[in-house]
């Protein structure tokens, strides 16, 4: 699993991220989102809730999950992450 940042825009009274979370199964996607999406919600608070925490601002995260099959594997998708 690989969690990637894709944006992040600072505004005066919200910081809005935006996030993928890359697996490498459709099973893995099944446990992260968990029953109804109830895993992913908690993910999603919880880490607002760190977030807003650390910089002292209120924030909104979007996240979204994909399956990139083999994606260890694919030179492109690791650079991408920041492996070289």
């Amino acid at each position: 699993m690989e969690v990637f940042v894709e944006e992040y825009k600072e505004t005066p009274d919200i910081d809005r991220i935006r996030v993928i979370i890359y697996c490498a199964r459709e099973s893995q996607k099944g446990i992260l989102l968990g029953k109804g999406g109830a895993a992913m919600k908690k993910l999603g608070s919880d880490s607002r809730k760190l977030i807003e925490e650390f910089i002292n601002k209120k924030v909104y995260i979007e996240f979204t999950v994909k399956v990139a099959d083999d994606w260890r594997d694919n030179d492109k998708m690791l650079k991408r992450f920041g492996y070289e």
